[in-house]
């Protein structure tokens, strides 16, 4: 009886220390961020259709505010957790609280994330109209999203800076031969730095916003996430069903691909729901990081084409679509390669 006590005891003693190292593991595992909130007035002049931010100096004059800047650090360490065994997080980001916005953004030079606390369909109507509030967090998500992206692509893609500052050096060059040019010329001009600027959004920002949309999928577990927050009477249905990441949205026949040639948020739509399909292949923050490594070798790639072609590429519909066919290979080869955790070589 004393023996099978003590061995009862003993066995209790071995759960309890288990499960207080393995607490102590997964505390360890949780990212920290340290965060700097600002709140913010947003003083709107609808005749110049400008906005002037101000920021609080006193307390009780933010107070209206504080529960947003919650909202999103709450939502920043979820998405933090969620990733952290595969993907870096800032170690800091400033939040920007405006009162009333028609935007959210993040700058991520700055680390730098704007959201608010109110968010209206246009901030320049004389009279605005409140955007559902429901979805606030997949937006944070997916802002945030951008910043996971800035950090872990390096890891990917070593030489990004470089690539990226030789393209923005050719487009400098084409915004310098705008200055002083002569009216008959200057439509010729323009053209040619539109080109360029639509040029660069194919190369980076596209796959930029397909990451964050995926970041914003995984933590709301719904690869609709992105169609259910932006979806309004006011947006065209690609605007919001081009943001799609649910398989059963794929459209094989290339006849019948929607997507836009001047808009990165939709230039890869048809591309979407091929991410969706391997959502879940493994844990969230090991699937970002095998669609990062994809993203990463499809940048480089657009990048050297458009160095080596000095600027001169034209982002028409076929141009897209070979974007996205490209895409579509290379996602598929590298959940071939590596299927799950278990079977990635």
């Amino acid at each position: 009886m004393c023996f099978r006590t003590t061995l009862r005891q003993f066995y209790l003693f071995f759960f309890i220390v288990h499960l207080a190292i393995a607490a102590k593991s997964t505390a360890s595992k949780k990212s920290s961020c340290a965060f700097k909130i600002k709140y913010v007035e947003v003083l709107v002049n609808h005749r110049k259709k400008e906005i002037v931010p101000f920021e609080y100096v006193d307390p009780a004059d933010y107070a209206h505010l504080v529960p947003t800047g919650e909202e999103v650090k709450d939502v920043v360490n979820e998405v933090s957790d969620m990733v952290s065994s595969h993907l870096e997080a800032p170690k800091e980001l400033t939040v920007v609280v405006h009162d009333k916005d028609d935007n959210m953004s993040l700058s991520p030079d700055l680390m730098q994330l704007t959201v608010p606390a109110v968010q209206v369909e246009n901030i320049f109507a004389k009279k605005t109209v409140e955007s559902d509030p429901t979805h606030k967090k997949t937006s944070y998500a997916h802002e945030f999203g951008h910043a996971l992206y800035q950090i872990n692509i390096f890891r990917f893609l070593p030489k990004l800076n470089e690539l990226r500052a030789a393209v923005y050096k050719l487009r400098e060059k084409r915004a310098d031969q705008l200055m002083g040019e002569k009216v008959k010329d200057r439509k010729k001009k323009e053209a040619d730095y539109v080109r360029i600027v639509n040029a660069i959004n194919a190369a980076d920002p596209a796959y930029n916003e397909v990451f964050a949309d995926t970041v914003a999928a995984l933590y709301k577990n719904d690869p609709e996430a992105m169609v259910k927050c932006i979806h309004s009477k006011k947006c065209g249905s690609l605007t919001y069903e081009g943001r799609s990441l649910n398989l059963k949205d794929y459209v094989a026949d290339e006849k019948k691909w929607k997507f836009s040639s001047n808009d990165p948020h939709l230039m890869l739509s048809p591309s979407r729901p091929l991410v969706g399909k391997y959502l879940k292949n493994g844990p969230p923050g090991w699937v970002l990081e095998r669609v990062l490594k994809v993203i990463a070798s499809q940048v480089q790639e657009n990048y050297t084409q458009l160095i080596a072609a000095k600027g001169d590429v034209n982002v028409t519909p076929g141009y897209v679509k070979e974007m996205n066919r490209r895409f579509i290979k290379a996602l598929e080869e590298e959940f071939q390669r590596c299927p799950s955790v278990s079977a990635c070589p």
